[in-house]
């Protein structure tokens, strides 16, 4: 009896915070567009850093069913921010954006949005704000997150660094500025998803087996899921933001 418990507990803990393990994905530059995301599964530990020029840093997957996403992002100094982007996942156009959310300098992220499974969605890194930068010719190039902080490194995705000093106008200059991010889903869990597509007709939906067929007297379980993509309005990253633009 002990042991059924332990196996039912596991399996309740499993489904409420939709955790999988993945692989370990390292980015692959360049990965500026989405024609170049890097692609990774739910659950990967997918790890990239800030590079010279980089705007952002796509990456882009599949979500197997249809859930709410979260995305969970740490590792970058505790003097720097990042901005995390949400685009795709959507019904009818596959770049269309579903918002960012910026984090605090140096805390970890933690966000979720609603998506459809089965659309192409990408998920785009880049640093919030940046102080200052410096470049030494073609040797080497590096950023300030903060007015008072170090230099970070920004490697060239073409050639490698050179004559690299430790310290420039009296501030250390650190290697460059990581992250880690993952995905988790916890899939809706709704038989009768998707059923409706727009700009089709009712008889178009029953023919393509989007609208069910029931019987007369059937108990059944269903959830109103919005098709389009949209920031979760009650995650701390959101909150935070809202209180920046009042």
């Amino acid at each position: 009896m002990f042991k059924k418990m332990c196996f039912l507990t596991a399996l309740i803990f499993i489904f409420l915070t939709g955790v999988t393990y993945g692989a370990v994905v390292t980015e692959n530059e360049p990965n500026n567009a989405p024609e170049k995301a890097n692609p990774f599964t739910v659950g990967d530990a997918v790890r990239g850093l800030i590079n010279y020029g980089d705007g952002s840093d796509y990456f882009t997957t599949v979500l197997p069913q249809s859930g709410i996403a979260t995305v969970n992002i740490s590792g970058y100094p505790s003097d720097c921010s990042v901005m995390v982007s949400i685009s795709g996942f959507h019904p009818k156009y596959p770049t269309a954006s579903a918002g960012f959310v910026r984090s605090d300098s140096g805390r970890s992220l933690n966000f979720s949005f609603s998506a459809m499974g089965q659309k192409t969605g990408y998920v785009t890194v880049s640093l919030a704000s940046v102080a200052s930068g410096v470049c030494s010719g073609s040797e080497w190039c590096a950023v300030r997150c903060s007015a008072n902080g170090p230099y970070y490194l920004t490697p060239f995705t073409d050639r490698p660094m050179k004559k690299v000093p430790s310290t420039h106008d009296g501030k250390p200059v650190l290697p460059p500025i990581q992250y880690q991010f993952s995905v988790a889903l916890q899939a809706l869990p709704d038989q009768y998803e998707p059923n409706y597509e727009e700009g089709m007709t009712n008889e178009q939906m029953l023919q393509k087996g989007m609208i069910k067929t029931i019987s007369i007297g059937q108990e059944i379980t269903a959830y109103l899921f919005n098709e389009y993509p949209m920031l979760m309005a009650g995650d701390e990253g959101l909150r935070t933001v809202s209180r920046r633009r009042k």
